[in-house]
Parts: structure tokens; sequence; C-alpha cells
């Protein structure tokens, strides 16, 4: 039997692949730092994404099962594939009978791994919104130590309670944070205080619930708005709380129109009189139209807001995004940006909204937003802006840079880092086809300049591939450093699987440490074989790095194939359109077996055909792939660039 050795992952070095640099994707997840998922086939969002330390991705929110909508979490790898060890297969559902659910109405990440999640469930029988919150363990089981068998259920009666986001307060208790009518009047912001065990705390407000009443000054008198809605919010480190929102008022000066606020919050949910005018501060920016959507807060205790606005009433659907600094008092920050404010516009003369932002270690910003262009195509875009409102140019001129380039249309609902307040930069969404029809979730993972305070392990690649079928095992390696460790000790390397790691490339083991001082690590390479005189199949395995609070993974893909094919298949690949097909053509055999990797040897299409010319409907991202045809004896392997 023969065997060689063919190793997919050479082909990025080839191609040249920009390493790093701010703004591109992280190669080694999905297909060019995109991945879209279906849970099931046709909807799906992922509202709310959290990362777990070891890079693993939670992503929350909704999936359409018929006529019915459910909440969902799933867990993805640092690598983007499915992780099948959480919860039943990598996914939790919760469906309702008769109900309609929407999950990722805000999310919480414990300093154990347990995991929150907010459900705004509609209830038909009743024409009532009503809230859940559902607390689960590490790997995706429900958590049964709270409320019933995991789950808090909050209806009251009668009163629609549409959960929108949720925050975990100092002392462990949680607010839900819900858009609340009771029949009479606007809509309200109203916040549900649950106990650390997933019960009601019916000591705080009205047996439960406190119904904010939001009022605003003018010319001495003071009025209240009509109704108010809340989007995001944080709890500062003394315990208050930001809300960011919009409201609507008939009151002068400001009749029929939409304005953007700013809430401080005491802990007790009282709204906090020495913030802004009583407790609300205005985001006024374009004198009409303008809906607050998320903020973050700074180390010095200075508030970024952020939102869209109507940027010319007189043209229908003309919105920009703007980030404004406050002052820790609620006044707006005059000397951010140009007078407190950073307006941008990724489709100049478009539609132009904000989702969420962040703030990293150094205090600069990262808004991720999505805009229609004059085609009605639905880019996603991430603004990056220094501390101080300065563009940061490091992600190009304008501070932007485009999520997908797919020709579908995306949306964006979240942003995170991948290393708590640094490191790369995660988005979470929504992917359709051009007429909207089969909405995946989306996530995306793009490289950063942002530092982290937290412990960080970088890896470098984290995949490595292998297609072996035969000859001398070839040696491949990656390399691993560490910033803001715990102290000095050493970073404890296991490897899963068929493989063996060595720091020397002679002396080969299943695992072995590295030592670090002060903490940091310095580069080190770590090399990787896969195992001698393996049977056919395939291979996969994982490379543990853990040490100094933090840990990072390596993937392994392998697979051993005997009796190398010897001839030649006569066949030729093309792209076909601009969906991501794949067209093979002048097939000359039956049965011919087509596989279609990515530049990480991931499979990501695999289909038998049949003679003549085929299409492969695998609607891949851009990107460079390769395209293996085997038919009996006889085997192609052509690269194709799907632009």
């Amino acid at each position: 039997m023969k065997k060689h050795l063919f190793f997919v992952f050479a082909l990025m070095l080839a191609l040249n692949i920009s390493a790093q640099t701010p703004g591109t994707p992280v190669e080694s997840f999905g297909t060019e730092g995109i991945v879209l998922f279906d849970v099931n086939p046709s909807y799906d969002e992922a509202r709310d994404v959290l990362v777990q330390p070891d890079g693993c991705i939670i992503s929350l929110g909704s999936t359409r099962v018929g006529n019915s909508y459910h909440a969902f979490i799933s867990r993805h790898d640092a690598n983007g594939m499915i992780d099948e060890t959480f919860a039943n297969n990598g996914i939790w559902e919760y469906p309702i009978s008769g109900h309609q659910s929407y999950g990722g109405r805000g999310s919480h990440l414990y300093e154990d791994g347990k995991i929150l999640m907010g459900i705004h469930d509609y209830n038909p029988s009743n024409n009532d919104c009503e809230s859940y919150l559902v607390k689960f363990n590490p790997d995706g089981s429900l958590d049964t130590s709270f409320g019933d068998g995991g789950i808090f259920h909050y209806q009251d009666n009668g009163n629609s309670t549409a959960l929108k986001e949720l925050v975990v307060l100092n002392n462990g208790k949680i607010n839900l944070i819900t858009f609340y009518n009771n029949g009479v009047g606007g809509d309200k912001i109203a916040l549900v205080q649950v106990n650390e065990n997933g019960t009601l705390d019916t000591s705080y407000g009205d047996n439960g619930i406190k119904v904010l009443n939001i009022t605003y000054t003018y010319e001495g008198t003071t009025a209240e708005f009509y109704g108010h809605d809340a989007q995001r919010a944080v709890v500062q480190p003394d315990g208050k709380i930001l809300i960011m929102g919009f409201a609507d008022t008939y009151m002068t000066p400001y009749e029929g129109m939409y304005l953007g606020m700013l809430l401080r919050l005491n802990e007790d949910g009282s709204l906090d009189s020495s913030f802004g005018d009583n407790g609300m501060a205005l985001w006024n920016m374009s004198e009409g139209y303008d809906f607050g959507m998320c903020v973050a807060m700074q180390s010095d205790g200075k508030i970024i807001a952020g939102g869209h606005i109507w940027k010319d009433q007189t043209i229908a659907l003309h919105t920009s995004v703007v980030v404004t600094r406050y002052n820790s008092n609620g006044t707006i920050d005059n000397t951010f940006g140009t007078n407190g404010s950073v307006e941008v516009e990724w489709c100049e003369g478009n539609q132009n909204y904000a989702a969420n932002v962040i703030v990293d270690a150094n205090d600069n910003i990262s808004l991720v937003g999505h805009s229609y262009d004059n085609n009605a195509a639905v880019d996603i875009f991430v603004l990056n802006i220094l501390k101080d409102g300065d563009i940061n140019t490091n992600y190009g001129p304008t501070g932007m840079f485009q999520v997908c380039k797919n020709n579908r249309q995306n949306q964006a609902y979240d942003i995170a880092f991948e290393n708590g307040d640094g490191g790369n930069l995660i988005i979470s969404g929504q992917s359709a086809y051009e007429d909207y029809s089969g909405r995946n979730m989306l996530i995306g993972k793009f490289y950063s300049d942002c530092a982290s305070s937290e412990p960080t392990l970088t890896v470098n690649p984290s995949t490595i591939s292998f297609l072996f079928e035969g000859g001398d095992v070839e040696t491949k390696s990656y390399n691993i450093s560490g910033v803001n460790l715990e102290g000095s000790g050493n970073i404890e390397i296991a490897v899963e699987g068929e493989y063996t790691i060595s720091l020397d490339n002679t002396n080969f083991s299943s695992s072995l440490n590295v030592a670090y001082a002060d903490g940091e690590l310095a580069q080190t390479e770590v090399f990787v074989r896969m195992n001698e005189n393996l049977e056919n199949g395939t291979y996969n395995g994982t490379i543990t790095n853990v040490g100094g609070g933090a840990s990072a993974t390596v993937f392994l893909y392998g697979t051993v194939e005997v009796d190398a094919i010897s001839e030649t298949l006569n066949a030729n690949v093309n792209v076909w359109g601009d969906n991501g097909s794949i067209m093979v053509e002048n097939i000359s055999e039956m049965n011919a077996f087509v596989s279609v990797y990515n530049v990480a040897g991931q499979p990501v299409a695999v289909e038998t055909v049949g003679m003549g010319s085929t299409r492969i409907n695998a609607a891949l991202n851009s990107g460079l792939y390769i395209v293996k045809v085997v038919c009996g004896s006889k085997e192609m392997v052509q690269r194709v660039v799907v632009k």
C-alpha cells in the first residue's frame, strides 16, 4: 500500500493571505471569517452573542418552525464548528405551544460559566407579551436550581411585558428590562427583579415590577413622555444601571418626534436625580427622529452612547449612525469627536443603522451596524473609533470595514470581544438571500487592534488539517504566546486524538509544559504530527493550551486514505454565477464524488454526481476553495476563487 501526505493548510501560506490586519477575516473561522448556520431551514437569527474563556461562541436568538418562532441557544467552537457536546447536539430550543418566542433578548455569562438567556414571548390567546428567563449550566443543560427547572416566567395579570434586555446587578439579582403596556396610554419601560435563585423579588417595586415614568423639562415646564422603549443596558461599577433607548411625545417642543434618551437608575430602580434631567439625558442629534440603540462605558466613567438618526427629513429613510460621549453626570462631553459626537454613513445617502457598541481595555470603541445601499442590498459594517473620538485609521481611512461580501442581505445584532475586553471582534446577526428567503444565523470573526486586560493565550494557526495517503509523516507547527497571565508558571499543553506534540521537533508526546514569567509567554513553537499506521478514516483532534488564567484551542482535522489513486480524471471546475455555486463539467464517469474544502481544510460541500455537468449549490462566501473530484481510480484537484 502506497501512502503520501497532502497538507491543505499550506495553501493559505501559498496564497499570501494577510495575517492579522485589523478588519480582515480570521481565515480559520468558517469561510472567510463567516459562519452561516441553520438551526431550522427557513429562518434563524443570532440576536445576542457571548464568548466563553476558551473561545467558544454562544449565540442566542430565534428560529422558525412552521408558523411558530422558538427561542434557541447554540455553541460553536473557536473555529466556527458547531459544538455537539453542548445541549442537544450543540443547540437548545424552547418551543411554547401556540406561542411566538424570541430569544436573545438579553443575556449574561457568569464567571462560573453558567449562562442566562432572556426570551420575549407573545401569547396569542390573550394578545399579551410575557417574559422568560432561562439559566444554563456551562454544558448547555438547564440549571435546575434556578426557577422552575431552570426557567423563570413572568406574566403581569394581562399587562404586556415584552423583554428587551437584562442586566445582572452587583448583588446578584437580575433586572429584566421590559416593554410594558397596561392598555392605558403609551408603552413604558418597566423593570422586573428576579432573585439569584430564579424567583420573583416581590419586595421590589410593586410586587416585583417597577414601571418608569420619565419626564423632561422645557422652559421651566416638566412634561412626561407619552411612550418609551429600552434597547441596551449596562451596569456601572457602582451598581447603577445605564439604559439606552428612545421616547415619543406630543409635548412642546418635540411634538410627534422620537428622541433618543440615556437613563441612569439607582440599584433600587429609581431614577438617579444626579444624572442629566432627573435621571434622563436626551440624545437629540437631529431635531427630529433619533433612535438610541446601545451604550457602553469607558474606564474613567464616561459613557458611550450610539444610535441612528434621520439625516434629512425631506428624504425618506436616509439615516446616519452617531456615537456620542457623555460625562458621568449626563452632560455631553464636547471634547469627544465634533461637539461630543462622531457621525458616519457606510452607504452615503442611504439607510445606516446601529446595533451595539463595545469598548476595549484602552477605551477604544467598536460599533456594529448595517446599511442598505442603492440596490437595496444590506451590508454589515463595523465602525472603530479611538477613545477620544478620532477615527481609528488602522481599519482604513473611514475607520470602518465590511463584514460580509457574499451578495446576500446581512443584518447585524451584536458584537463582542473574543477575550473579555479585547482581542478579535465577534459579530452576530442574520444573512438571507436577496429575496429574504433562506435566512441563516450569522457569526463572524475579524482581526482587531483592540487591547485586552484579560489573561490571553493566542495560537496561530488555530486550525491544522492533514490528508494522509502515505510516505513519511510530515510535522507541522503552531505558535503560542500569552499576555496578562497570572504571575509566573506553566502553560499545560495536551493533545487529544491520533496526534502527538513536541517543543523540539524530536521528542513527541501527548502533553508538555511551557514556562512563562511575569505574566507573559514569549512566542513558542509547538510541533504537531499525526500518528503512523492509521487505518483509513477521519481523525479529528484538539490541542488544549491552559494556564495563567487563560486557555486556547488548536483544532486538528485529519484524513487517512490508502491505495493512492494513480490516474488523472479529466474534468473542469468553474464558479457558477454570483451565488457561490460550483459547476463541475466534462465528467466522463458515473458516480463521481465531489468534495469542496475551504482554506482551513474543512469540507463545506460533498456531493455524488453523474456524467456530464453538475452544479453544486453550496452558496459559498467569497474566498479560495479546493475542489476534489474522485471517480473510481481517477481523481483531480483544482483551486477556484469565489468573488
